[in-house]
């Protein structure tokens, strides 16, 4: 895939990400490096590194493959269940869960993407 189709493909799928924070009433926007210079990120993502701020304070890395390639296991793994815990030795655990469980302990409206 050339880095402009790329790049087209990461936008989209971002402003998704968005769309759905916002039809569930909740707040996301992309974080650019020239907002966070100018100061109209929160102080602690002023340095972020990730493509969106989440609820005003979490900073977002979104990710999207067209086979699923390294997201098959979680969906298996996670099956019917509201959250995986994964646990990797001497590191802080990561949950990964749907968007309707997200959506819920975020706050949101009920809506499923």
């Amino acid at each position: 895939m050339s880095a402009n189709r790329a790049k087209r493909k990461g936008s989209r799928v971002e402003n998704e990400v968005i769309r759905l924070h916002l039809e569930c009433g909740l707040v996301a926007a992309h974080i650019t490096r020239q907002a966070a210079r100018g100061g109209l990120a929160p102080p602690t993502l002023q340095d972020a590194q990730g493509d969106l701020i989440v609820l005003g304070v979490l900073c977002a890395e979104v990710k999207a493959r067209k086979d699923g390639q390294g997201f098959k296991t979680l969906a298996n793994w996670l099956g019917e269940n509201d959250l995986i815990f994964l646990k990797q030795n001497y590191r802080e655990p990561l949950v990964v869960m749907p968007w309707k469980t997200y959506a819920l302990l975020a706050g949101g409206r009920h809506h499923e993407g």
